[in-house]
């Protein structure tokens, strides 16, 4: 594998996202501002889930606060609109 010269500005979004908040107007502007301010080129979409204790083996993702699989869906979709590499 050769060496890729590509310039990367990458930054993370969503992380304190709750339940509701990724599928709105404001959470599309986020993401148009964090590319076209910052000129991001990557992102990391990020979400929390929240676990009982901090020995706790199961994390319940799929209930509140955890953004919905729809929501993500969501932010993914608006990223590659934006031409926003993801890892």
């Amino acid at each position: 594998m050769g060496f890729n010269n590509e310039y990367i500005a990458g930054v993370t979004w969503g992380f304190s996202g709750t339940r509701g908040s990724w599928k709105t107007e404001e959470a599309e502007h986020s993401m148009e501002l964090m590319s076209s301010v910052t000129g991001a080129n990557w992102t990391a979409i990020a979400l929390s889930a929240l676990q009982a204790t901090a020995h706790s083996t199961e994390i319940p993702y799929w209930e509140t606060p955890t953004v919905s699989d729809e929501e993500v869906k969501c932010a993914i979709s608006k990223a590659k609109s934006l031409q926003l590499k993801d890892v």
